[in-house]
């Protein structure tokens, strides 16, 4: 059953908004992980919507500064979104459609819809993040079909229902290993090379202060081989590694800001371009890792078998 929800119009807002509002409200009403939407041009505030539950009573007050601060962050996340687009650009894999900053309890999600137009949305719990994930892509699908543009497949989602966790990586995969020596990097690799494949997680690095630890990627098998008409794998490696220390920096400049949004510490970003994605998780112990797939199509399986990586890393 549909729920019922509740818009907030900026004042610029007039009739001509009608079909957009209500491309977006439907979207909203039929799912129950996005606990907020917000849409903006260039960083201007045009509406928003929520639950109507949480826009009345007690519950309502609460919400309200809350949501007032997801306002004032969704502006600074364009900038955020439009930093990393310029780091992912050369990469070759298009432009930045979708990021996700999260913590364990919530998450922050950006989707572009169209150059300088984009929705900002908030999940709450650990158990709605990716429903409220996969509510924002589909949501974002609607609204570029309502301007006759196509779907980006943000997050992968596309025929998600008949998704179940990815198979074990191919034994013929070819894979490289690079590990710095003197330190941790083998402990890491080790387990790195029974997850990343030539299928979907085509590259998977452990990183401390910066600096790899340890490198597992697919780029060289037979299977990849056509994203790489046009940008060498040596050259892809250089870009992921120059990446890390970009996003250490985004962490600390915005986790205090995040912390209480999230309702803890965040922990994970994901920067999903029209071709793939990269995965940021900061692990215990000053370590990072960071996964990439190439195919917009296995963005969802991929961040899966990084997941079943980083468990069994931390022993779990």
């Amino acid at each position: 059953m549909d729920r019922t929800v509740a818009t907030d119009r900026a004042e610029h807002v007039d009739g001509k908004w009608r079909r957009l509002i209500e491309t977006v409200e439907r979207g909203m009403a039929a799912g129950e992980g996005l606990a907020y939407l917000a849409h903006f041009t260039d960083g201007i505030y045009n509406f928003g919507t929520a639950p109507a539950a949480a826009a009345t009573g007690d519950e309502g007050r609460e919400e309200g500064p809350r949501r007032d601060r997801y306002r004032r962050i969704g502006r600074q996340l364009n900038l955020v979104h439009e930093a990393a687009d310029g780091w992912t650009r050369p990469l070759d894999s298009g432009r930045l459609i979708r990021t996700v900053l999260a913590s364990d309890q919530g998450a922050m999600l950006h989707f572009t819809l169209r150059p300088h137009e984009y929705l900002v949305g908030v999940a709450r719990g650990a158990g709605r993040i990716e429903a409220a994930d996969r509510q924002a892509a589909l949501i974002t699908g609607d609204v570029r079909n309502l301007h006759g543009l196509g779907s980006e497949n943000p997050g992968g989602y596309e025929a998600f229902a008949a998704r179940v966790a990815p198979p074990d990586p191919p034994s013929a995969s070819t894979l490289r290993t690079r590990v710095a020596p003197g330190r941790d990097g083998h402990r890491y690799a080790d387990v790195h090379e029974r997850y990343v494949c030539g299928t979907d997680l085509h590259y998977l690095a452990c990183f401390t202060g910066g600096e790899p630890l340890g490198e597992v990627d697919a780029f060289e098998d037979e299977q990849v081989a056509h994203f790489f008409a046009a940008i060498t794998p040596a050259a892809r490696r250089r870009l992921y590694i120059g990446i890390v220390p970009r996003l250490d920096v985004l962490v600390r400049r915005l986790g205090f800001q995040l912390r209480a949004l999230l309702d803890g510490p965040l922990t994970r970003i994901v920067l999903d371009v029209e071709e793939g994605a990269l995965y940021y998780r900061i692990l215990p112990g000053g370590v990072t890792v960071l996964g990439v797939t190439l195919d917009q199509s296995k963005v969802w399986d991929a961040e899966q078998r990084l997941e079943k990586a980083v468990a069994e890393q931390l022993g779990r």
